[in-house]
């Protein structure tokens, strides 16, 4: 069974041409990209036997997303004119469908309020991590709570500035791990694991 065209608000991605390029000579291998970007856009690879970044699935890239391109240290990440976006946004009357999404999210958030509201036994470990935090992409996140019945909720990550960022200034990133008495114990064994695969640090850590 193939995989649906991937759609952004009902238009097909494929005809938005808004992804990242990367200017080799630019890029000197940080890796900060690739370890930011949560729908996993790049890999890394060799250039002339140095390590560079690649755009590796360009139309997963999240339309107007610039992030990967403004943390870039040497500038190397450009993308289109957004005048691109703006003009699928009209041309596609697109408006009708974001309604309809954000009321779906509206209804989800509800629920999932709602069953934390009145779930006696929801246990809640609120976790303050400091340092190279956008290692912490989504989709290592989304991984490690998938099929668990816990959920990681109230995320923020905050830096000081990209270039203090950059010369050693560490990030903040704060996120409470909501779950049953019987399955945040194993989840939250996990995320200390990650955390401290990354060399990140475990600065507070409040469960009840």
């Amino acid at each position: 069974m193939q995989n649906p065209t991937p759609s952004w608000h009902g238009i097909e991605r494929t005809s938005i041409p808004w992804y990242p390029t990367v200017n080799p000579d630019q890029c000197i291998g940080c890796e900060l990209c690739f370890v930011t970007c949560g729908k996993s856009v790049y890999a890394m690879g060799e250039i002339d036997h140095k390590r560079k970044a690649l755009v590796n699935d360009p139309y997963a890239c999240v339309v107007g997303c610039t992030t990967c391109a403004n943390i870039c240290p040497t500038h190397a990440i450009g993308f289109p004119d957004p005048i691109i976006v703006l003009n699928a946004e009209r041309e596609h009357k697109i408006f009708s469908q974001v309604h309809k999404e954000a009321d779906a999210r509206r209804e989800k958030i509800t629920q999932r309020n709602t069953a934390i509201q009145t779930t006696p036994n929801v246990v809640r470990e609120k976790l303050e991590i400091a340092g190279e935090v956008e290692k912490l992409n989504l989709s290592s996140l989304r991984a490690l709570v998938a099929e668990s019945g816990c959920d990681l909720i109230d995320i923020s990550i905050t830096i000081p500035s990209i270039l203090e960022h950059t010369q050693g200034a560490p990030g903040i990133a704060k996120m409470t791990l909501i779950g049953a008495p019987d399955q945040i114990g194993s989840v939250s064994e996990a995320l200390n694991t990650l955390i401290y695969e990354h060399g990140l640090t475990l600065s507070k850590h409040d469960k009840g």
